[in-house]
């Protein structure tokens, strides 16, 4: 309610508070600082404010009610000027629990009210439903249950009430603590009693509405039930006296006030024929609540209230504002009133600190230093406001993270603000609220507050301070509202609307226009302090398992993530009168109040506008038929459909849709008439896009106004939608279920027809049912034309591809790797997937391996009959899967090799183009030939036989032809033979004519199988007895026609060590036996080789006889003589099986009797038997 130049009585209710106060010498107010010094408030936002210690330290140790929780975490549950408050009391208090009248009224204000025992009156939110169990436990802490969500009727009508938990008690002070420690309790809050949005005489809204005129039609509202929510009705039988209330009123709780009364006249006047229901508030969220569940159970068909809730979530749909909505859904029409705070609410700015205090301030007695504070119009970071001798001006903090509070009770901020009334220098503190918010932790709300003690107005300042962030990955919009004072600097409309009005779907709000200074509503003016939307509900930064969060985890962890896009919707609904005349019994209303005469005493504010409102949808619903013969939905586009359009054209955020008509909305008929059809009749193969044309026609009498198309679509399957027509929309992306489009139709003049057209498209096979509705603002007499359903028959379609792979050449012998890759292009499943691979007949099979689970099975080559198979059972569309085949190639094989593949499935193929594909390898031969030699025995003797073992084999992988090896052997080696021992090929000894001449052995192998083998050529020989001691070296290389990929072992080689080794013997003889004195001798020394090897240089030592009668006389040899001995060299080798023979002429002197002589031979070579190297021999001279 705005009073205009009025006191008016106000209840006797409770509310809450903030703020320790003392009087200056001035005559004005000032908070008290907190008691920490500003220091380490400033370095540690205190713990859970200073107000909440204080509240710790008046009641003691916490988590006496055996939760187990800490005082630290039960004071974070406690809001800043709840524990301000608790300190204050608990000073006032003393020893006791008792307050005098003086002392209970400087404790409270308009945010928080504390009774003469110490209690204060608070709200109890719980993190899920409450029941007797908690009521026992708040008993056994002293705590009075006023009320509670536990004791809320659900009206027969509504299916589920909001899943929340909560009380409204009187807490003893010093059991604050104690309360927010319980494990149940999410936050504490001060019970919000804050104004109401404020016929003898008769409303000017009659004539503003039309509503006179609809009455005259015969349309009174008879038959619907109207209930009202206000203050109170203390003074109902006097306005009845009056006549301008029916003595029928059923009033469910009676409050104190007399605003309900006059909200009740305001809907007689439109709608004198509606029976009216009254239940007051009662005070707080829960109540008010109760009291809107009791009238729907009382049966009422319209509801209509003007209690605010600044506290309520601002960003988020309350509990007050979901109720609501609730009720819609169940087929009662609920208005609310959109509040008078839009000339009292600051722009809703980011809350990005500047980093610099109030102003350039830095102002004294704060609990913390604000130094990051934020500007609200251009760089001005305060907002001033004018404050009035005697008023207390009562501020509100809120921004865009989670509330503790239903309907994310337990959860919390990440960004830390603060809220500061300063003085108008910015030089100090007058209040502040500084509750600690991070991590998804602590209340997002501040709420501070001031009085003016003084005999003058002063200028305050709002200041809003960035004082931390733990988590936040946003930065938040911030709300910044008030109550008793006027705005020195610019406002911002936007997002002002009471938070309780925070509606997105079914429930109304009313803005207020000035019905009793003008009842022309083209030309009516908006009050200025009428509530504006839009209603934004989002939450910058949250949690994504459960509160609190960190900010950074590991993924899939609870963490701080940022928020959605969240949703904005246009409010309020529509505009309704205000200003208008009431009898104003018990004192209520602005003027000369109770009137004497019409216009004496007016109801100003948003809360005239909704039974306004109220009154209308009345009138209009009895023209319709009554209860039940329109849905509170189609009621709303009625009446919005109907409105005098004001303000930007069409909806906007400050008239809604406009100044209602209830005249236009009763009267006017127009009978829609949807027809649908859609094509084709018969199977539709999935993937296409499908028209469905629907024609919508008026067949009048009056236009329909705002005339929507609702096309719901509904399948068991997935499908899309789509639409070119102007005016619709439908949802993109994948649709499962129900899915509605939309269209906008605009206004349709009798006779005339528009059609639209929504396209449909199902990519699996299902039936696509359709059904089309017409509705507009405009009552409809006849709605059973008003829909027409139509069904596709979708069947489905799986276009598969496949696209084959394999090397552009491939060896024979070696492995070949195809690898068909299967696509399922869509649209739909394709079922009973199966590839066949026929293979050429050149391969053998190795493996055959599908993705994705696939059943394979290895076929015949070269038999089309019997292909090579995976079978893939069903493919979504979109994915592929892959068929990998390796084999072996016929190691004999050449040329081009085909391999031919085909997919099918039991799902219709719309193009059979790409179900085939064909790849072609050429083929070609590489054999990797390999040859070895060894030799036997190592080490040889000259002159003895040397064997070569020499071994080709074929590693493949092709088939090798025409391999040939040649063995080179050594110079000094005689070839013996050549045998093919393993294998088969003929050799031959072939005589190179080179000088010296050279011989190898050239063997023909013809054609190797690879692995086969090897092939073993055995080829003897005998070391040359000449050849001297050292190592020889034979050489064989291996060829064929086929390619060799690896030379390096194309060749080999085979060193010998060769030794010497002769056999010398030595023979002497003499020509006689016996001689005649003085003869000569003539010896025969023969040296003999037996080999094997040839001795080098052999050498005769002869020993002559030692008489010197004995002369020698000469040798054959080329004998040297030193002294007795003889020495006889063999210029050249001795060959092996060869001798040699020289002679030794010895003549003897004289008659000596018997001679004796000896001889022994050597060589460089070695001689393996010495025994036979030496010989004597003895002749006789004489007789």
């Amino acid at each position: 309610m705005r009073r205009i130049s009025h006191a008016r009585k106000r209840r006797g209710v409770l509310a809450a508070g903030v703020i320790a106060i003392t009087v200056l010498g001035t005559g004005v107010a000032q908070a008290q600082p907190t008691q920490q010094s500003g220091s380490a408030a400033a370095a540690t936002n205190a713990t859970a404010t200073a107000g909440a210690a204080g509240a710790a330290g008046a009641a003691g140790t916490a988590g006496t009610a055996g939760t187990g929780a800490s005082p630290r975490s039960a004071a974070a549950k406690i809001p800043d000027l709840v524990g301000q408050r608790v300190a204050r009391v608990a000073k006032a208090a003393g020893a006791g629990h008792r307050l005098d009248a003086k002392q209970r009224k400087a404790l409270s204000d308009g945010l928080l009210a504390v009774d003469t025992a110490g209690n204060l009156d608070l709200e109890i939110h719980a993190v899920g439903r409450v029941g007797g169990k908690e009521r026992a436990e708040l008993s056994r802490l002293g705590a009075s249950v006023l009320n509670g969500s536990d004791q809320w009727v659900k009206p027969q009508r509504v299916k589920a009430l909001p899943n929340a938990g909560i009380f409204r008690a009187l807490v003893p002070y010093d059991k604050v603590i104690d309360v927010a420690a319980l494990g149940w309790v999410a936050a504490l809050r001060p019970t919000e009693s804050s104004p109401p949005d404020a016929g003898s005489f008769l409303s000017e809204g009659v004539a503003l509405h039309r509503a006179d005129d609809t009455q005259a039609l015969g349309h009174d509202g008879g038959g619907v039930s109207v209930g009202v929510i206000s203050d109170g009705v203390s003074n109902l039988a006097a306005s009845q006296a009056l006549g301008d209330l029916p003595a029928g009123v059923t009033n469910l709780d009676t409050g104190s006030g007399d605003e309900g009364t006059a909200m009740l006249e305001i809907v007689h006047d439109l709608a004198p024929g509606a029976d009216l229901f009254f239940h007051t508030t009662g005070g707080g969220v829960a109540n008010h609540v109760a009291a809107q569940n009791d009238l729907a159970a009382a049966g009422v068909n319209i509801l209509t209230e003007d209690i605010p809730f600044d506290s309520e979530p601002a960003f988020q749909k309350g509990l007050a504002a979901v109720n609501g909505e609730v009720l819609a859904a169940s087929g009662i029409w609920v208005s609310s009133s959109a509040g008078n705070l839009n000339g009292t609410h600051a722009p809703r700015v980011a809350a990005t600190g500047t980093g610099a205090g109030p102003d350039g301030a830095a102002p004294v007695g704060c609990a913390v230093a604000p130094t990051n504070t934020v500007a609200f119009n251009g760089a001005d970071t305060t907002f001033d406001v004018n404050v009035n001798p005697g008023a207390t001006v009562g501020a509100t903090l809120q921004w865009s993270e989670p509330r503790a509070i239903f309907p994310t009770a337990g959860a919390g901020g990440f960004t830390n603000l603060d809220l500061y009334i300063l003085n108008a220098t910015a030089g100090n503190c007058l209040a502040t609220s500084t509750a600690t918010q991070g991590g998804g932790s602590g209340d997002t709300i501040e709420q501070a507050s001031w009085t003016n003690g003084g005999a003058t107005a002063v200028t305050v300042k709002l200041a809003v301070n960035v004082t931390g962030s733990t988590g936040a990955k946003a930065t938040p919009l911030i709300d910044l509202r008030w109550r008793g004072a006027g705005a020195i600097d610019a406002t911002g409309p936007g997002g002002s609307l009471n938070p309780d009005s925070n509606y997105t779907d079914l429930a109304t709000s009313a803005a207020a226009v000035n019905g009793g200074a003008n009842q022309d509503p083209a030309t009516v003016g908006l009050e200025g302090f009428s509530g504006q939307g839009p209603v934004t509900l989002v939450s910058s930064t949250v949690c994504t398992t459960s509160y609190p969060c960190p900010a950074s985890a590991p993924p899939g962890s609870n963490q701080s993530v940022a928020g959605g896009a969240g949703r904005t919707a246009t409010a309020p609904t529509y505009a309704a009168a205000d200003g208008v005349s009431v009898s104003g019994v018990g004192d209520f209303g602005a003027g000369n109040c109770p009137a004497t005469a019409q216009g004496e005493c007016r109801f100003f504010g948003t809360s005239a506008a909704t039974p306004s409102a109220a009154g209308v949808a009345a009138l209009v619903l009895d023209a319709a038929g009554g209860p039940g013969s329109l849905t509170p939905s189609a009621l709303t586009s009625v009446l919005a459909a109907n409105a005098t359009d004001r303000g930007a054209p069409g909806i906007d955020n400050a008239f809604g849709a406009g100044v209602l008509d209830a005249y236009s909305a009763a009267t006017a008929r127009a009978d829609l008439v949807v027809a649908k059809n859609c094509l084709p009749d018969g199977p539709a193969a999935a993937g296409t896009a499908y028209p469905c044309s629907i024609t919508v026609t008026n067949n009048g009498p009056a236009i329909a106004r705002a005339v929507t198309l609702t096309d719901t679509v509904s399948s068991s399957g997935t499908f899309q939608l789509s639409t070119t027509s102007i005016g619709c929309t439908a949802p993109a992306g994948d649709q499962s279920g129900a899915a509605v489009a939309s269209c906008t139709l605009g206004d349709l003049e009798s006779g005339e027809q528009v059609m639209v057209v929504i396209r449909e498209r199902g990519n699996e096979a299902q039936d696509i049912a359709d059904t089309a509705k017409a509705s507009a603002g405009t009552v409809d007499p006849n709605l059973a034309n008003n829909s027409a359903s139509d069904t596709l028959h979708i069947v489905a379609s799986a276009d598969l591809s496949v696209d084959k792979s394999a090397p552009a050449t491939a060896t024979a012998g070696g492995q070949i790797t195809w690898t068909t890759a299967v696509d399922n292009l869509g649209p739909s499943t394709a079922t009973g997937v199966t590839v066949r691979d026929v293979l050429p007949a050149q391969v053998t099979v190795d493996s055959v391996s599908g993705t994705g689970g696939a059943t394979c099975t290895a076929g015949v080559p070269g038999n089309a009959a019997q292909p090579t198979t995976c079978s893939f059972g069903n493919l979504a569309p979109g994915a592929g899967r892959t068929m990998t085949v390796v084999a072996t190639i016929d190691p004999s094989y050449a040329g081009a090799m085909h391999n031919d593949t085909t997919v099918t499935a039991t799902t219709a193929d719309p193009d059979l183009a790409d179900n085939t594909d064909t790849v072609t390898t050429q083929v070609g031969a590489q054999a990797d030939l390999s040859v070895t030699s060894t030799d036997s025995p190592d080490p040889v003797l000259a002159g003895r036989p040397l064997t070569y073992t020499v071994k080709v084999a074929n590693a493949g992988p092709s088939t090798a032809k025409g391999v040939k090896l040649v063995d080179e052997l050594p110079g000094s080696v005689d070839f013996t033979s050549a045998t093919i021992t393993t294998g088969s090929g003929s050799c031959v000894l072939v005589t190179i004519p080179v000088d010296p001449p050279s011989k190898q052995v050239e063997c023909e192998l013809g054609t190797m199988a690879p692995g086969s083998g090897p092939t073993t050529v055995v080829i003897a020989t005998k070391v040359q007895s000449g050849t001297p001691a050292g190592v020889i070296a034979d050489h064989a290389t291996v060829t064929a026609t086929t390619a060799d990929p690896v030379a390096a072992n194309n060749t080999a080689s085979a060193s010998t060590t060769v030794g010497t080794a002769a056999d010398l013997g030595l023979t002497l003889v003499a020509d006689q036996d016996v001689y005649k004195p003085s003869s000569t001798i003539v010896y025969t020394a023969t040296v003999g080789n037996a080999g094997p090897s040839d001795a080098q240089s052999p050498t005769v030592t002869v020993a002559l006889p030692d008489i010197k009668q004995a002369v020698y006389v000469f040798d054959t040899a080329n004998c040297t003589q030193a002294g007795q001995t003889l020495t006889c060299v063999r210029p050249t080798s001795l060959a092996a099986g060869s001798s040699w023979s020289f002679n030794v002429h010895l003549l003897v002197k004289g008659n000596k009797g018997v001679v004796a002589t000896s001889a022994g031979v050597t060589s460089p070579t070695t001689d393996p038997n010495a025994a036979n190297n030496n010989t004597s021999l003895s002749v006789k001279i004489g007789k």
